[in-house]
């Protein structure tokens, strides 16, 4: 659901506690924090960044009346092994906060929850640490106004 990729990097590029503790990344020509919606990450890519899954699953949740779905998504949060794990998890409990209850604009869609779970290790090799957090959406389609 490209509204919801695209709701969720805006919501982290623009979050003024998050920007100062990743890397930054030309997009477009445009310096913007390592937020990466498409994957795999580009090998020019500085850490810390973030990266935001596509769909782990989706289930309608349409009625009668109105159209609706439940998604579920991983976020990931990596960075150097020899910056220590400390530093990522402190980095990975932020990016969870900035989930769990949280709701944000999601173009076309009326978040009606988000639920995110406690960082877990994520596989990586062994100059990379990473963290996985896994994000629960709730979303209700907004109606046409004329």
């Amino acid at each position: 659901m490209k509204q919801l990729t695209q709701g969720i990097f805006n919501y982290l590029a623009a979050d003024a506690g998050l920007a100062p503790r990743l890397a930054t990344y030309s997009f477009d020509g445009v310096l913007r924090p390592a937020v990466f919606t498409d994957l795999p990450v580009p090998e020019d890519a500085v850490f810390p960044f973030v990266t935001v899954s596509g769909n782990i699953t989706g289930t309608a949740m349409d009625t009668m009346n109105t159209m609706g779905a439940e998604i579920t998504r991983d976020v990931g949060v990596y960075d150097k092994a020899s910056q220590g794990q400390a530093t990522l998890d402190d980095l990975a409990d932020y990016v969870r906060s900035l989930f769990h209850f949280r709701p944000f604009t999601v173009p076309l869609y009326r978040m009606i929850s988000c639920n995110a779970g406690y960082p877990v290790i994520a596989p990586t090799d062994q100059t990379v640490n990473g963290r996985l957090i896994t994000v629960r959406f709730l979303l209700g389609r907004l109606e046409a106004t004329e």
